[in-house]
Formats: structure tokens, C-alpha cells, sequence
């Protein structure tokens, strides 16, 4: 009777150390799924946080181009303005100087 005492004693002590062990297996699993989840969420985040970052500096970049393309317009613009500006002098000056000389061609003319 002792023996088969033993026995169930043993095979209880099994079972208990059975269930112990699948009690810390399962345990672990949830903690390595649950780490696991936050990874994939850190990551998710992570990317995207650079994805709007990468955004931005494309917008940030064609904002810098836009400025950039009306700033040179508006150059080119000032420039063409004093160029017909000049031009309109030169012209204006030779027409003067063409009248001026047809003046003295005609006083010239007249004498």
C-alpha cells in the first residue's frame, strides 16, 4: 500500500510540476506575443513618423522651389522693365538728336 502511495504521491508531484510548467509556457508566449505586438506598433509609429517627415521635406522643398521660380520671374521681370526703360531713352535721345539736327539742316537750309 505504501508503494502504491508512492506512486500516486509521484504521479500528483508530475502533474503538479506539469501544470506549473505549462502555467510559465503560456505565460512566457503572452509576454513574448504582447512584446511582439508593441515592436510591431513601435515600428508602425516609426515609419510613420519618417513617412510624414518625408513629406514635409517635399513640401518644404517645393515651397523653396516655388519662392525660388517667383523670385526669378520678379527678377527678370525688373530687368526687362529697365531694359525697355533704357530703350525708351536711347530712342527717345535719338529722335531729339534726329530733330535737333534736321532743325539746324533746315535753318542751315533757309540761310
Amino acid at each position: 500500500a505504501d508503494t502504491k502511495g508512492a506512486f500516486i504521491a509521484g504521479e500528483k508531484a508530475a502533474e503538479e510540476k506539469l501544470a506549473a510548467a505549462k502555467h510559465t509556457v503560456l505565460e512566457k508566449s503572452s509576454e513574448l506575443v504582447h512584446s511582439a505586438k508593441h515592436a510591431a506598433h513601435d515600428a508602425n509609429v516609426k515609419a510613420h513618423e519618417l513617412g510624414h517627415t518625408v513629406e514635409q521635406k517635399v513640401e518644404s522643398a517645393e515651397k523653396i522651389a516655388e519662392q525660388k521660380f517667383e523670385q526669378s520671374k520678379h527678377a527678370v521681370s525688373e530687368k526687362a522693365s529697365e531694359a525697355k526703360a533704357k530703350g525708351a531713352g536711347i530712342l527717345g535721345a535719338t529722335h531729339h538728336a534726329l530733330a535737333t539736327g534736321a532743325a539746324i539742316v533746315s535753318e542751315k537750309v533757309k540761310h
